[in-house]
């Protein structure tokens, strides 16, 4: 495999496309329309349409790579659209219909017969040609999501135009009406009206927009719109990325793997640099030397389903086997002639970034400490029917170090992914993860949101976005029994189970479940040694798990464990592994945990015991 690429002049990036298309290149067959991959592996659509799939998703490299030049696999290619646009041919892609997913194929397509036009007309003949117009053009009466799909229509019809083909201005109009419906602000936009901000708003809303810029090559007021936003976006996006070239693994369609930088080289293509164009060409290389050393292509050399390994639990239901090569989309900039400044310029390391930043559009703060880049976000969720949108947006931290698990099953906490969230199960065997929690209020200092599980209960969490660690309290009101799960981060491993009865819960830097409240109560000796149980004042005494209590009243409390029978615990381990005293005081190498007794709102002081709370539980 090619572990070490050489990114500097075009030839270089060429060649590492090559790299990538060279182990499919035989499957372009002129008598042909699609292309099937020995691999299979199919998705919500047909076997045809994920034919189309991988071929269009190669053009997405192909296309720019091919400007000025003339081949063997050009020319198979412009057949193999004559066939798949000919009713007549058995090659015929089909009809297209309403929300169809030769929809988001199309663009791939049509723009390389834009950079091909003359070898086309030279090729096809007029009845072919009329094929090819007529069915790009069909997509106009045709519905499509209200997301990043409007701009299907758009760039279809522009490269009508530009293919000196029959087009609709007013789609492209309309469609750039209700995009604007999605605008957010600072350059953001929502993939639809929703609570969803990943890779899609610079993969695609972003991209398409500055594909549009680059190829109608107007100077009106939308075109300075959207150089505008493009360039107040890459302020805030530049955060996802790491030193080591890394991005934040978030949200749906990651088997798309280095579209993460699709945005920058569209960036490229236009020569819009809010940043050094050096600076931009760091960005890209290290991501794409990032990826190049991850387990990413399979024994034939094909880009896999996956993350960074092969995993079709982890993907969407409309990934197929080759869904991945819409990463081929970050190689935009090879329409660029070979001495345009990108290939002649060094490149240089990330520009110096705040190390904590709060996203408003995102819902997220992200942190970065050098060795690592990690978003927190509060209140993203998806409304569609996706797999795993739980696990992809709605965990408590995400970052550039680990990957995050998905659920196996809900059956069995050892299925479910637990990894920096919570996890309830009424029973015991059954289980499912926080998700659509209402958002209380995001700022750079806490992100505060309500879960609400079933009617009877209800988790309150505080979220102090921290690096190396960081803080959540979680304030749990219940009327019924049930099993909470926390977990950390992968990198940290660390886990802990309990069973949670009608209290008040917290759980500091996921370490430690500890009673919220404090209690006003009284101890009483149970006739021996060490036989204390803590009368709760209400006619009930402290029982199974931990207990925050000011014994001497000195304003400091003192964390105790109690049994399911209200013994205190003392000079042992508690049935979670954490060490108690023989006062039955919870200690870490030695030391008493205490804390300040906590105001009775759950938000009030947060930002000043901040430090104080990481200081007392980095050891523990």
């Amino acid at each position: 495999m090619m572990k070490d690429i050489m990114l500097k002049n075009k030839y270089d990036y060429e060649t590492t496309l090559k790299f990538i298309i060279n182990p499919i290149q035989d499957l372009f067959d002129e008598k042909k329309s699609i292309i099937l991959l020995d691999e299979y592996f199919a998705a919500q659509y047909s076997d045809k349409v994920m034919g189309i799939e991988t071929f269009a998703r190669l053009l997405w490299g192909i296309a720019p790579y091919s400007v000025g030049k003339k081949s063997e696999l050009i020319e198979k290619i412009i057949k193999m659209i004559i066939n798949g646009t000919n009713p007549s041919e058995n090659e015929y892609w089909g009809d297209i219909k309403d929300y169809d997913q030769k929809i988001v194929e199309m663009t791939p397509i049509i723009m390389f017969c834009y950079y091909n036009i003359d070898q086309i007309r030279n090729i096809a003949s007029e009845e072919e040609l009329k094929n090819i117009e007529d069915w790009f053009y069909s997509i106009n009466s045709k519905k499509v999501s209200k997301n990043n799909w409007l701009f299907f229509k758009i760039l279809v019809n522009l490269f009508l135009k530009k293919c000196n083909m029959k087009y609709s201005i007013e789609v492209i109009e309309k469609s750039f009406e209700d995009i604007e419906k999605m605008y957010l602000g600072d350059g953001w936009y929502s993939d639809g009206i929703s609570r969803q901000r990943d890779y899609y708003v610079s993969f695609a809303i972003h991209y398409y927009s500055l594909l549009y810029l680059k190829y109608s090559e107007l100077q009106d007021e939308k075109s300075k719109i959207i150089k505008e936003r493009a360039i107040l976006f890459s302020k805030e996006f530049i955060y996802w990325f790491a030193d080591d070239g890394s991005a934040i693994p978030f949200g749906r369609s990651l088997t798309y793997k280095f579209a993460q930088i699709a945005f920058w080289s569209a960036m490229i293509l236009n020569k819009i640099y809010p940043i050094s164009i050096e600076e931009i060409k760091g960005i890209i290389n290290r991501n794409l030397r990032w990826w190049f050393k991850q387990d990413i292509f399979d024994k034939q050399g094909n880009l896999q389903v996956g993350y960074c390994y092969k995993n079709t639990l982890f993907t969407e239901n409309y990934n197929a086997s080759g869904s991945s090569y819409w990463a081929l989309k970050s190689f935009i900039f090879l329409a660029l002639d070979s001495n345009d400044e990108f290939y002649k310029c060094e490149e240089h390391k990330m520009p110096i970034l705040d190390n904590h930043v709060f996203q408003k559009h995102s819902f997220m703060n992200i942190c970065r400490d050098g060795s690592q880049v990690v978003s927190f976000p509060n209140g993203q969720y998806c409304e569609n029917e996706f797999a795993h949108t739980e696990c992809k947006y709605e965990k408590f931290s995400y970052s550039t170090l680990s990957g995050f698990n998905v659920s196996k099953s809900n059956t069995g906490i050892s299925n479910c992914s637990c990894d920096s969230t919570i996890s309830v199960s009424h029973d015991g065997k059954h289980f499912f993860s926080r998700t659509n929690s209402k958002v209380i209020r995001n700022c750079k200092e806490y992100m505060h949101s309500i879960w609400e599980p079933w009617d009877s209960v209800k988790i309150e969490t505080i979220l102090i976005p921290k690096l190396p660690m960081h803080i959540r309290i979680h304030k749990i009101e219940s009327e019924k029994e049930f099993y909470f799960y926390l977990q950390e981060n992968l990198i940290m491993n660390q886990k802990t189970k309990y069973t949670l009865r009608t209290c008040l819960g917290a759980a500091f830097a996921a370490l430690l479940i500890n009673p919220l409240a404090s209690y006003a109560g009284t101890w009483s000796n149970q006739g021996g040694p060490n036989q204390w149980k803590y009368d709760l004042g209400d006619g009930s005494y402290a029982a199974d798990g931990w207990y925050w209590i000011d014994s001497d009243q000195d304003g400091m409390e003192e964390c105790y464990y109690f049994d399911k029978k209200g013994q205190l615990l003392a000079g042992t381990r508690t049935p979670d592994g954490f060490q108690v005293d023989s006062d039955g005081r919870w200690t870490v190498n030695g030391m008493v945990k205490q804390r300040e007794t906590p105001p009775e709102d759950l938000t009030t002081g947060i930002h000043e015991t901040a430090d104080g709370l990481i200081n007392r539980n980095e050891s523990g």
